[in-house]
């Protein structure tokens, strides 16, 4: 297994579709959840990287809970990646 693939990137094979993924979920889901359920969308990984930030007051979690939750986020990313290369034939 190369030694840099960790977490999501390792679950998909390539790394564009990975990448496109990531953007499309940053830049179209979560804007959407944004615009349609906003508290929601306070807790998705792009609102919480917000909050972490300083974005608007009183619109995101506080950065307490956002760099818990994205620590929750990249544990869970971490396992889904780990258990998918062990699954994996590396040959």
């Amino acid at each position: 297994m190369e030694g840099g693939r960790r977490g999501g990137g390792a679950g998909v094979r390539a790394q564009v579709p990975t990448v496109v993924g990531l953007l499309v979920w940053l830049l179209f889901v979560e804007n959407s959840l944004g615009e349609g359920v906003p508290r929601v969308a306070e807790f998705a990984p792009g609102g919480l990287g917000r909050a972490i930030a300083g974005g608007t007051e009183g619109t995101l979690a506080p950065p307490v809970i956002g760099a818990l939750l994205l620590a929750i986020y990249a544990t869970a990313a971490l396992a889904a990646g780990w258990r998918a290369a062990t699954r994996r034939d590396f040959a």
